[in-house]
């Protein structure tokens, strides 16, 4: 099984060489591995399941100790790791599966970064979602240009958002309640 959903996935990458991500179907998937599409269906729901498997499957961790530098430069990695699928996505009607995966990695990280800061539950995820929100949005604008190189876009996100500008939002966030 999970070899009929390793060759499913070549075969995705394999037709964006040489197609628009918007023009690739089940049907050239299926002709292109000469299966049936009982067999995509088996395994994914659609082009969008087969996308979103990449991401899914992923390498970019998150560890206790990441301050808030590595956790920028470890998605801007791994963003410019496969950067030719990951623009392709970012210009496509999937751009959507780049996001959400872009935030709930800071998500996730965000929220192990400010349990050191002594908030509630509450304020840890409500900080977590807006700093999550804006910085992946940002990552992704800057990504999204081509022009931009790696060490330009964290220096660009650090003058945004940085550890002086969270524990700011922090110390904020706590006189609130």
């Amino acid at each position: 099984m999970k070899n009929t959903e390793q060759e499913i996935k070549k075969a995705f990458i394999n037709l964006l060489k040489t197609h628009d991500i918007e023009s690739i179907d089940v049907k050239m998937i299926c002709d292109s591995l000469n299966i049936k599409r009982q067999s995509f269906y088996y395994h994914y729901k659609n082009i969008y399941d087969v996308i979103y498997s990449f991401f899914e499957s992923n390498d970019l961790k998150i560890n206790e100790t990441d301050d808030f530098d590595t956790i920028i430069i470890n998605l801007i990695n791994y963003l410019f790791l496969n950067e030719d699928f990951n623009r392709e996505i970012l210009k496509s009607s999937a751009k959507d599966v780049l996001e959400e995966f872009s935030f709930s990695y800071l998500y996730r990280a965000l929220n192990n970064l400010l349990k050191s800061y002594d908030l509630r539950i509450d304020g840890i995820k409500d900080i977590s979602r807006y700093l999550s929100k804006a910085t992946s949005s940002q990552i992704l604008y800057y990504f999204g240009h081509e022009d931009y190189l790696k060490d330009e876009i964290y220096q660009k996100i650090t003058y945004l958002i940085n550890k002086d500008i969270i524990a700011y939002v922090v110390k904020n966030y706590k006189q609130l309640n």
